[in-house]
């Protein structure tokens, strides 16, 4: 898709955010260095801004399914072999209350997308979200710490003991989500985490 602005070298090797342009080569960006997350590695598709972010708000709030033909492709572009070495594959959960009122996961949909023949790998009954909280939109990154603070747990702790877990969401932004997803993992016995979105909000341009 011609109009699709795709994540490219320089990036953070940790976070995957864009990196200046006269950066040479891959590196770990100052804040993964100074606070190393508890994932090992993330990376996004797109940018996320028209058409993917369109797209993608289709898909999360209308449950318009003729998005998952566009996002394919655009899914298609990606280089996947970080995460063809990976365990298990996570989506990010939704509470239950919001899942209902929804109607879908957009990240087991997009989980599904990225890994076609690995369906019987995706598991939506390990990682839960136990806690509901209010909508990430309108807060910072502080606030989405506080926000998402123990809302996650893990169950059916075998399954990820001694795994490598690929989790998978639609949107990296403040990586708060992920992060606090990416500890409750590793607390309950997952040896690492790497981290798969459709699209990232960069903090460097």
């Amino acid at each position: 898709m011609s109009k699709v602005s795709y994540l490219v070298s320089p990036l953070c090797v940790c976070c995957g955010d864009s990196l200046p342009g006269n950066t040479e080569g891959d590196h770990f960006c100052e804040n993964c260095l100074r606070t190393p997350p508890s994932f090992s590695v993330a990376r996004g598709i797109a940018l996320y801004q028209n058409p993917v972010k369109q797209l993608l708000h289709n898909l999360k709030y209308n449950f318009d399914t003729t998005t998952l033909g566009p996002l394919l492709l655009i899914a298609q572009s990606s280089d996947f072999s970080t995460f063809e070495s990976c365990d298990i594959i996570l989506p990010v959960p939704l509470h239950s209350k919001r899942l209902k009122r929804r109607g879908m996961n957009q990240a087991l949909f997009l989980a599904r997308l990225f890994f076609p023949e690995r369906k019987e790998d995706i598991y939506t009954d390990v990682l839960v979200r136990e806690r509901p909280t209010i909508s990430q939109t309108s807060l910072d990154l502080q606030g989405r710490k506080k926000n998402l603070s123990d809302a996650f747990t893990v169950k059916n702790i075998d399954i990820i003991k001694n795994k490598v877990i690929c989790l998978v969401d639609d949107v990296f932004t403040t990586g708060a989500t992920v992060e606090e997803c990416s500890r409750s993992i590793i607390a309950a016995g997952g040896t690492e985490v790497r981290v798969l979105t459709l699209a990232r909000v960069v903090t460097r341009r």
